[in-house]
């Protein structure tokens, strides 16, 4: 496009401001700040301070210089980019990623891109321009007008045409509006469009990016799509035109040369709504996928591989957004049966073949009882319309929250990464959980520092439990966390991480009990935030065993802590038993004695009856071992029952062996 000179006619040859026939400059509109009308210099601004000439050091030019640095912020920061090239698929899940869900502190900007490969940013030049505008506005013979005509026709000439239609939206306003213009942009329904981008703050900005924002057609195809879409969104908004120019030489609100920021504006008011009767809504086609994808989505709360947008990998979804998410799809579900779209019968099925699978290992931050939670509240909107499929639902919810066994055991062991013996060590721990299972029934086992050799051994020895590990040691990092559990028990693990590296929460669910296992820091401060995080996690379970090694003595000031941070569960062991409970056993010097390894109890259905300390004495592996030692043969664990056979300890620590009976009036009425 050729720049005009709007005195002479020419084009391409100079700027307006630099033509030989202009006439002797106006009166400038841009007064020094302290200057009256007769043009005697006041020496105070407004508010009393001093000012200077053609710029102001006032509390505007304050607000200016935050309001560039908060841009230049944001371009910095990493982007969250999205091509619509990528597919369909990829863009349905960009979309579902609500600008208010994402955490403006880390990243700058949501970006999507359109399915035009040449770029828009045409920056080659912008160097240049910014130079030459450096020198333009350092005059103070020109006016307003002709430092904006002249920025414009310097635009032109350097090739940096590109700008923006632009728009501030609440946070809620703009999650809805953020996927339908995704959605637009991909399927080119935005005429001019090509990119676009959404930013946080107190108000949201979305960018809609156009190649040549001085091309009146260009500008205005984009304008009119960019009106109708957001007239059924929101009630009210104004378009903003911006060169993109602009923002490369500083004119932001509260500039210094007193530019607008904007060439264009316009409003775009909401239309007439008309309702779309239910009839029609039966009738569409897209109702078999719309409901197929949703149970797709609810699978990644219990199939690791499927859970590839909704919290797992994922950046950007905090927990607070992966619930409201998934309660949204849950939603979704019952209103489609509720209204007859779908039919009670499939939705049964479908929850059946999606839902309910064999799944011992959760991804996180996914748990069995959000599930069950979920399918709860789907039984109570149903209740009145599906009666028989809100029962059924119901049913399976109740049935999963009380346990068949009134009676378990949790035995809670740091097993030592110490390297001294360890064979020999697993064979007698593994000895001592054949004769334990035999003598009391049912044993979950909570192991701490386990390595993964140690866990690969103890799940080959154990081959028909289920482990929160799947087999090959890949769960175990750091404080390695371990917890076995007899297939009769129908475990469900999930992982949550605590703060510091490597370091987390594992929780084994049952039908009506969560035992949660944990290995915390040494250092006090980190402790206390990690006990923090495991009581969020576990508010959502109405009955739960947290064991583990805890790294604190028993003192007042521990127990302060854990009466702080946990103040609904009880300690039990002070509560069952009159002795000191020490864990750790001394050294030679006679020191080292603690009482590290706790259990923690919320239980309103279970009642505890009984704690041991375990392995406190040497042990040789007897003829158990015999029992366990044909599948770690065949896993290469070497060990020869008539040789290793000296009585070692377990650990240097004692186990911790705790029994509870389950209440049977809470067990029947429960099951009635």
């Amino acid at each position: 496009m050729p720049i005009i000179c709007r005195v002479c006619g020419a084009a391409g040859e100079h700027l307006t401001v630099h033509c030989p026939d202009r006439q002797d400059p106006r009166p400038c509109d841009r007064q020094d700040p302290g200057e009256g009308k007769g043009g005697i210099s006041k020496g105070r601004g407004k508010r009393g301070g001093a000012t200077a000439r053609g710029r102001g050091t006032g509390p505007s030019q304050e607000v200016y210089k935050e309001i560039v640095a908060e841009a230049l912020a944001s371009d910095e920061k990493p982007w969250i980019r999205h091509k619509c090239s990528d597919g369909e698929a990829a863009t349905r899940r960009f979309m579902r990623i609500r600008p208010s869900a994402v955490d403006w502190t880390k990243f700058g900007w949501l970006f999507a891109r359109g399915s035009q490969e040449t770029t828009v940013q045409q920056k080659k030049n912008v160097g240049q321009l910014q130079a030459d505008w450096k020198e333009l506005s350092s005059r103070h013979d020109l006016s307003k007008t002709d430092l904006a005509d002249g920025l414009k026709q310097l635009a032109l000439r350097h090739g940096v045409h590109v700008g923006k239609w632009l728009f501030f939206l609440k946070p809620a306003d703009m999650d809805r509006v953020w996927p339908a213009l995704v959605w637009a942009l991909s399927n080119a329904a935005l005429g001019e469009g090509d990119c676009m981008k959404v930013g946080g703050g107190k108000e949201y900005v979305c960018c809609v990016y156009v190649r040549n924002c001085f091309d009146a057609e260009q500008a205005e195809s984009l304008r009119r799509s960019l009106q109708d879409l957001l007239g059924g969104l929101v009630a009210r908004v104004e378009l903003v035109l911006k060169p993109d120019a602009y923002s490369y030489c500083g004119i932001y609100r509260g500039n210094p040369w007193k530019l607008s920021t904007s060439v264009a504006s316009c409003m775009a008011v909401e239309e007439e709504c008309v309702e779309v009767l239910l009839p029609i809504l039966q009738e569409a086609k897209s109702l078999h996928h719309l409901g197929r994808r949703i149970m797709m989505m609810m699978q990644g709360l219990v199939e690791k591989d499927a859970a590839f947008i909704l919290g797992y990998r994922s950046v950007v979804f905090c927990y607070s957004e992966f619930k409201r998410m998934h309660m949204a799809n849950f939603g979704l579900l019952a209103d489609l049966c509720v209204h007859g779209l779908i039919t009670g019968t499939r939705l049964l099925d479908e929850m059946e073949q999606w839902l309910l699978t064999d799944s011992v290992r959760l991804p996180p931050p996914s748990t069995w009882a959000f599930v069950l939670q979920s399918l709860g509240n789907m039984a109570q909107r149903l209740a009145d319309s599906h009666p028989r499929v809100s029962r059924s639902l119901d049913s399976f919810v109740q049935d999963c929250k009380v346990s068949p066994h009134s009676r378990l055991s949790i035995l809670s062991l740091n097993v030592s990464s110490d390297e001294k013996q360890r064979e020999l060590r697993t064979a007698v721990l593994l000895s001592a959980l054949q004769q334990l299972r035999e003598q009391l029934g049912p044993v979950v086992c909570c192991f701490q520092e386990v390595t993964r050799k140690v866990a690969m051994d103890v799940q080959r020895a154990l081959p028909t439990w289920e482990s929160s590990d799947p087999g090959d040691g890949s769960s175990i990092k750091g404080h390695g966390l371990l917890v076995m559990a007899p297939p009769e028990l129908d475990a469900r693990f999930s992982d949550h991480r605590l703060q510091s590296k490597d370091c987390k929460l594992v929780v084994a669910e049952f039908p009506g009990l969560a035992v949660g296992n944990v290995h915390l820091s040494g250092s006090p401060e980190l402790r206390e935030r990690q006990l923090a995080d495991c009581a969020q996690v576990m508010q959502q379970w109405s009955d739960m065993l947290l064991v583990g090694d805890f790294s604190m003595n028993e003192d007042v000031l521990h127990r302060c802590v854990l009466q702080n941070q946990l103040p609904d569960f009880t300690d039990l062991w002070p509560v069952l038993r009159d002795e000191s409970g020490i864990t750790v056993r001394c050294q030679s010097n006679g020191k080292g004695q603690k009482r590290t390894d706790r259990a923690l109890a919320k239980l309103p259905r279970w009642k505890p009856v009984d704690m041991q300390l375990m392995f406190d004495q040497p042990l040789v592996p007897g003829p158990f071992l015999l029992d366990v030692l044909p599948s770690m043969y065949s896993n290469v664990v070497h060990l020869k029952p008539e040789a290793d056979t000296n009585a070692t300890f377990v650990s240097d620590h004692l186990g911790l062996l705790t029994t509870i009976e389950q209440n049977p009036d809470v067990s029947r009425s429960q099951g009635s």
